[in-house]
Order: C-alpha cells, then sequence, then structure tokens
C-alpha cells in the first residue's frame, strides 16, 4: 500500500507540475496527508489487537465470527467518506472549514453518547451464541444508521454552501461576460446556470478531525465492549483506506481537469493575440503539435489514473479480507491460549501506545494547522493569479490601444513627409525663378550704381558751379555794395544841392512874379534863348543817360538768368521723370522678389542686405558730407538775410530727418540679420530632431520584432517563465508608452517651429519690402533736395540782382523827380 501511494504521488506530481506553478506545495501536502494517514491506521489496528486480548476468549471468538460474518454481508453498506476534501478543494471559500469542523465533532459526540447509551441499555452478554448475535446485529444496524445520519448532515449542508458560492461565481462570471461584450471583446460563450446536483460527492472529515473524533471513541473505549470496537475498528479501518483512495482519485482527476482547462485556456489566449497581431493568422504547427502532445499525455494520465482506482480497489478488499481472517484466526489463537500473568505488560504496551497515540494526534493536529496555512496561500496564489490575468487582459488593450497610435502615428509622418518632399520641390522651383530675379536685380543694381555714380559727379560739377557763381556774386555784391554807398554819398550831395536848387527856385519864383507884376506892368514878354541850360540841367541830363543805359545793361542780365533758371528747371524735372521711372521698376521688383522668396533665398537676401547697408553706410557717409558742406553754405548764407536763415533751417530739419531713416535702415537690417542666423540654427536642430525621429523608429521595429520572439517562447514554455516574460514585456510597454509621448511632444514642438518659420519668413518679406519702399523713397527725397538747392541758389543770385536793380530804379525815379 505505501508503495502504491509513493507511486501514485509520483504521478500526481507530474501532472501538478505541468498544470500550475502551485505544484510544490499541492504535493508536500498530500505527502503530509498520506502519511498521517498510515500512522493514524497503523495505530487504530494495534488499539484493537490490544483490546480485543483483554477480553475473554470465548466471547471474542464468537464476536469476531459475527464480525467476520457481518463485515462480509455488509461490507457493500459500509459508510465511505471523502477524507479531507474540503481541506484541498479550490472551489471552496475559506469559510467552510470551521463549520465542517463543529459538524464533525458533534457528530462523534452524537455517535458516543448514542454508543454509551446502548452500553448501559444493554444487557450483560452470556454463553448462549443466538442473544450474542442479535444483540450485534442490532448494535451494529445502530451504529450504522447514526454514522449515516451523521453523514447526511454534514453532506446536506456542505451541499448548501457549495450552492451559494456556485451561485455567487456564476453572478460574477456573468457580470465579467456583459463587460467583456460591453467592451468590445469576444464572446467567451454562455454559462450554464447553477442547479442543485444530487450527490456529486460526499464530503469527508479531514485527518485532524478523524483524529478529534478517535480521542472522544478513545475516551469511552472502557464503556464499549469488546465486539463492537472490533467491528467498528475494521469498518473504521476500510473507510479510512477507501477514503485515501477516492481522496488520491479525485486529486488526480482535478488535476487533470485543471490541466486540461489550462491547455485550452492557453490555445484560446493563442488564437487570439495571433489574431490580434497577425490578422487571423494561422498558429504555428510547433505549438498545435505541443498542444497535441500535451493533450494525449492528459489522456494517458486518465487511463493510468482508472487502471489505479481499479488497483486500489482491489487491494482494499484484499486488505479488508486480510483483516478480517487476520481477526478470527487471532480470536482462535487467544480462545485456544489459556490466561495468563502477562497482562500487566500488554497493560503497559497499551499505555506506551496511548502516549504514542496522542503524539501521533498533536502531529495530526499540527498538520492540520498546516493544511489550513497552505489553503490560505493557496487561495492568496489564486487571488493573485486572477489579478495577474486582470492586469494582462488590460495591458493587452493597452498594447492594442498603443499599436493603433503608433499605426496612426506613422501614417501622419508619411503624410508630413510628402508634404515636405512637394514643399521642398516648391523651394527649389522658386529658388531658380529667384536666381533669375536676383540676376535682373543685380544689373538693376548695377545700372543704378553707374547712374548714382553719374549723378554724384554732376552734383559735384554743380556744386564748384555753384561755389563759382557765389563767389562771383559775393564779389559783384560787394562791388555793388560800394557802389551803392557812393551813390548814396552822391544822393545826399544831390539832395543838397536840390534843396539849394529849391531855394533857388523860390527865389527864382519870387523873381518870376516880381518879374511877372513887372511884365504885366511894362507887357515885355521874356523870351528863353535856346542852347542856354545851366549847368546843373546838364548834369541831370547826362545822369539820366547814363542811368537809362545801365537800365538797359541789367534787364538784359535778368533776361539771360531767367533763359538760364529755365534751361535748370527743365533738366531737373527731366531727371524726376527718369528717377520715377526707375521707381516703379524697382517696386514691381520687389513685388515680385516678395511673392517668390522662402526658405531657401534668406541666405541670398542676407548677403544681398548686406551690401545695401554697406552701400548705404556709403552713401550715408557721402550725404553727410554733402550735407555739411551745405549746412556751411548755408550758415554763411544765412548772415546775407533772414529768408536764406529760414531756408537753412528747414533744410537742417530735412537733414536731421534723413539721419534718422538712415538709422531705422540700419536697424531694420541688423534685425534681418539675427533673424536669418536664428533661422540657420532652426533649420539644424529640425535636421537634427528628424536624425533623431528615424533612430526612434529603428528602435521601435526592433522592440516589436523582440516582443514577437518572446511571444512565440512563451508559447514554447508556458510554466514559471510567462510570468517573467509577462514582467517583461509590462516593462516594455512602459518604455513604449514614454517613447510615444516623448514622440508626440517632438511632433508638437514641429509644428510649432514649422508656424514660427511661416511668421518669420512673412516678417521678413514684408521688412524687405519696406526697406527697399524706404531706399527708394530716400533717394526720390535726395533728388528733391537737390534741385531745392539748386533753386535757392539762382533765387539768391535773382535777389541780389533785383535789390541792385531796385536801388537804381529808385534813384532814376528820384533824378526824373527831380527834373
Amino acid at each position: 500500500m505505501c508503495s502504491l501511494d509513493l507511486s501514485e504521488l509520483s504521478i500526481i506530481n507530474r501532472v501538478l507540475i505541468r498544470s500550475s506553478p502551485l505544484s510544490d506545495c499541492i504535493s508536500t501536502s498530500l505527502e503530509y496527508f498520506f502519511s498521517i494517514a498510515l500512522t493514524i491506521s497503523s495505530c487504530t489496528v494495534s488499539v484493537f489487537i490490544e483490546k480485543a486480548e483483554e477480553c475473554p476468549p470465548s466471547n471474542c471468538s464468537r464476536k469476531s465470527a459475527t464480525s467476520s460474518t457481518g463485515n462480509k454481508n455488509h461490507k457493500s453498506r459500509i459508510p465511505t467518506t471523502q477524507l479531507g476534501r474540503s481541506a484541498m478543494q479550490g472551489d471552496s471559500s475559506s469559510h467552510q472549514l470551521p463549520c465542517e469542523e463543529s459538524s464533525n465533532e458533534n457528530s462523534s459526540n452524537n455517535n458516543s453518547a448514542r454508543r454509551s447509551t446502548m452500553k448501559t441499555s444493554s444487557t450483560p452478554p452470556t454463553n448462549k451464541k443466538p442473544a450474542a448475535v442479535t444483540t450485534a446485529d442490532k448494535r451494529q444496524l445502530e451504529v450504522q444508521f447514526s454514522s449515516r445520519k451523521t453523514r447526511y448532515a454534514m453532506l446536506r449542508k456542505a451541499l448548501a454552501d457549495k450552492e451559494k458560492t456556485a451561485q455567487d461565481l456564476y453572478k460574477e462570471m456573468s457580470s465579467l461576460r456583459e463587460k467583456i461584450i460591453a467592451a468590445g471583446g469576444k464572446d467567451p460563450g454562455k454559462i450554464e446556470e447553477p442547479r442543485s446536483p444530487l450527490v456529486d460527492g460526499l464530503k469527508q472529515k479531514s485527518p485532524g478531525e478523524w483524529g478529534s473524533s478517535n480521542d472522544l471513541v478513545e475516551k469511552r473505549l472502557p464503556a464499549i465492549s469488546v465486539d463492537e470496537s472490533a467491528i467498528i475498528g475494521v469498518s473504521l479501518l476500510q473507510n479510512q483506506l477507501q477514503d485515501l483512495c477516492d481522496h488520491s482519485r479525485e486529486l488526480c482527476q482535478r488535476a487533470l481537469d485543471s490541466s486540461s482547462s489550462f491547455a485550452s485556456l492557453v490555445k484560446s489566449w493563442l488564437t487570439e493575440s495571433s489574431q490580434s497581431e497577425a490578422g487571423n493568422a494561422p498558429l504555428d504547427t510547433e505549438v498545435e503539435a505541443q498542444l497535441a502532445i500535451f493533450g494525449r499525455d492528459n489522456e494517458d494520465m486518465r487511463t493510468r489514473l482508472n487502471e489505479l482506482a481499479a488497483i486500489q480497489k482491489d487491494l482494499v478488499a484484499e486488505l479488508a479480507k486480510r483483516s478480517s481472517s487476520l481477526t478470527g484466526e487471532y480470536e482462535n489463537d487467544r480462545a485456544n491460549e489459556p490466561p495468563g500473568g502477562d497482562r500487566k505488560d500488554l497493560r503497559e504496551q497499551l499505555n506506551a501506545a496511548l502516549e504514542e497515540l496522542k503524539t501521533e494526534r498533536d502531529r495530526a493536529n499540527h498538520g492540520k494547522e498546516k493544511a489550513r496555512m497552505t489553503e490560505l496561500q493557496m487561495q492568496k496564489a489564486r487571488a493573485k493569479v486572477r489579478e495577474l490575468e486582470g492586469h494582462v487582459v488590460n495591458e493587452e488593450a493597452k498594447l492594442q490601444q498603443l499599436q493603433s497610435s503608433v499605426k496612426s502615428l506613422e501614417a501622419q509622418l508619411k503624410q508630413k513627409d510628402q508634404a515636405m518632399e512637394q514643399r521642398m520641390k516648391d523651394m527649389h522651383k522658386a529658388m531658380k525663378s529667384s536666381e533669375s530675379l536676383v540676376s535682373k536685380i543685380e544689373k538693376q543694381r548695377d545700372t543704378l550704381e553707374t547712374r548714382m555714380l553719374e549723378l554724384k559727379e554732376q552734383m559735384v560739377s554743380k556744386e564748384a558751379e555753384a561755389n563759382a557763381t557765389i563767389k562771383e556774386l559775393s564779389d559783384r555784391f560787394g562791388t555793388i555794395d560800394a557802389e551803392i554807398n557812393e551813390e548814396r554819398e552822391k544822393r545826399q550831395e544831390a539832395e543838397n544841392a536840390l534843396a539849394e536848387v529849391e531855394e533857388r527856385c523860390k527865389h527864382l519864383e519870387e523873381k518870376s512874379q516880381l518879374l511877372c507884376e513887372l511884365a504885366s506892368e511894362k507887357s515885355n514878354n521874356l523870351v528863353v534863348a535856346d542852347n542856354k541850360h545851366t549847368e546843373n540841367e546838364m548834369h541831370l541830363y547826362n545822369d539820366l543817360q547814363a542811368t537809362r543805359a545801365e537800365l538797359e545793361k541789367e534787364r538784359r542780365k535778368t533776361k539771360q538768368l531767367e533763359t538760364e533758371k529755365q534751361e535748370i528747371v527743365a533738366v531737373m524735372h527731366r531727371a524726376a521723370s527718369r528717377d520715377d521711372e526707375n521707381e516703379t521698376k524697382d517696386k514691381l521688383a520687389a513685388e515680385l522678389a516678395a511673392k517668390t522668396e522662402e526658405l531657401q533665398n534668406l541666405m541670398l537676401e542676407n548677403c544681398y542686405l548686406r551690401e545695401e547697408v554697406e552701400f548705404a553706410k556709403r552713401k550715408r557717409d557721402g550725404l553727410e558730407k554733402q550735407l555739411s558742406e551745405i549746412q556751411h553754405h548755408l550758415h554763411a548764407k544765412s548772415k546775407e538775410g533772414s529768408k536764406t536763415g529760414l531756408d537753412a533751417i528747414g533744410l537742417q530739419q530735412q537733414v536731421s530727418d534723413l539721419r534718422n531713416s538712415l538709422a531705422q535702415v540700419i536697424q531694420q537690417n541688423q534685425e534681418l540679420e539675427t533673424t536669418l542666423t536664428q533661422k540657420q540654427l532652426e533649420l539644424e536642430q529640425r535636421d537634427r530632431v528628424m536624425r533623431e525621429q528615424s533612430k526612434f523608429l529603428k528602435a521601435r521595429d526592433e522592440l516589436l520584432t523582440v516582443l514577437k520572439k518572446k511571444q512565440q517562447t512563451s508559447v514554447d514554455n508556458p510554466s514559471n517563465e510567462s510570468y517573467e516574460d509577462m514582467d517583461e514585456i509590462n516593462k516594455q510597454v512602459a518604455a513604449k508608452t514614454e517613447a510615444i509621448q516623448e514622440l508626440y511632444a517632438t511632433l508638437e514642438g514641429k509644428q510649432m517651429q514649422v508656424m514660427r518659420l511661416e511668421k518669420l519668413v512673412k516678417l521678413l518679406e514684408d521688412q524687405q519690402d519696406r526697406a527697399q519702399a524706404q531706399r527708394t523713397r530716400l533717394e526720390h527725397r535726395i533728388a528733391q533736395l537737390e534741385m531745392s538747392l539748386r533753386d535757392k541758389t539762382k533765387n539768391g543770385n535773382w535777389y541780389v540782382s533785383s535789390e541792385y536793380n531796385s536801388g537804381k530804379s529808385d534813384r532814376t525815379n528820384r533824378t526824373l523827380g527831380i527834373l
């Protein structure tokens, strides 16, 4: 029997190692339970044998015969129980243990009470055989009835508890099924409703509970007769052996069921994972072959289990026969043996056996506690397994979501790459067109530079001429001043002479009146002879002729100056019209360049703007020199009159405005240079980000291949390595989520950079247009200032000549008035 139990244990261990990671704990508990059962059975047999030795031989022989016949006749009616099913059953909850213990204790107390009452009520045994047989049969039937009654109560209570747990599990599974369907998962199938089972399997006491019941039985052994003890001992031994066999068969059956369910679960999980990953791809042939081998092993184990069950039944039957025959032989030997004085030794041996039995009871209780602890550990492990399964399902859902998001991101990246390629092509086309425009603009710039050089030369020559004319006019002004002073002196002299002449005229009038009176009196006519003028009259006449000649000369000079002025004005109008035509051309070119410029043209524009800045600086220096000369000239001229001073102030204001505009142009050029450098740095950063993205995509592809390999290896080795693989998969999923979040961040940064670049390009285009327009305005303003300077120089000359002419005209008018 011991060898058979060890072989069964090895088979159970193999099956459990294949089925679940909790095989070590279950195998150790099974071995411990089998060892406890064997020790208890050996102790009970020895106790019953010692008790049988104490009784008289006649009674022992009779009752042994009756017990043997009773055992043979009622062998099928002996109650068989399932040892320790409540301790090892996986579906039952932990709260059933105390209930079962209390029921077992109640049953043992009831049995002991019934036996004591039967002992007191029964008459003492006599030497008549028919009376002994009838009392033994009655007692055996009562014992059987009481045991079956307690067993029925226990089974009924256990069935009620199991029905309750089955109802709870059915509700939980139905709610989980509804959640899976609501989440869009695959329907796992409808679950059958729990029915009130018939007698599916009978509940049995645990070895510890048997020890407690045996304690009560052994306490009341002195009150029980020897024949009852022999019958009960054999029946208990047979029941315990049958329970051990049934329990081992049930454990093996449960292990096979769990392994088959595990294989079906692995197969369904593999089909779902292959469908979700490869798009309804078939399973690998290796995995299918391994699953088929696993199923065949399970079938072989089932057949071997059935064979072992049959062998165990035969062995139990043989052991019962041998035990009955041994008891019969023992009774015969006891009947033949005379009573001796060795009972004291037997009593001592009995006491030693009882002490050993107590120690074995303690061990059994300790084993019971260990069994409880192992059951609690198993329940915790099952809860952990369920939690891990829930985590696996959640992680699979997250993986699917992440894969879908990765696919969408890849599609977006492809679209953006295509858009960038198209944009690059457009930019290349724009570069080609802009290069042609730049060449045209450079040609126009060369023509403008040559024209500016010509205008500068003309301005220099005109300024030299203006300076020469100013010098001449200043010299003439000095001479005319001297002449005017002389004329003033002459005028004073003439006025003095005129006063004398007036006085003289008054005297002459008086004299003439007197003469008239005399003539009237004398009526004599006064006749003036010809060619008899006075000297003063002759002088006045000569002065009149000279002033007329000078007036004619001045009129001729004014006519010449007006003709020259008209010619200069015509030349300046022609120059202004040419400047207007060039300004319109420049505006059109600037508009075309602004429409076709993009990111690649920024470098060319930078060089062009730098050249323009240098040119503007040179031009500014030349203009500042010219303006300083004009200021000196105007300052010199401001001394000549108030009008020239006001004109000089206006020109200074214009010069300050021009300087401010030049400073603004320089600042704009500097800002354009800084923006260009920033754009170059942003383009470099963008290239670097694209390289990092390519590296990240390569790493992602490698990670996907590693995950596929790990899944294949997990299918090949579905034992404890699956948990390690799950941990690795969780870590990889966490790393993948972080990488995807970084990719989202980089994509958003890229979008923001693209928006900023577009805004900056528009701002640069607008600034370029404004700079071009401001440059044309400044050139036009400079031309206007040059025209105004020329007009002012001419107006100054005309003012001097007009003053000279007005002085002469005043003098002639006075002379004419005098005449």
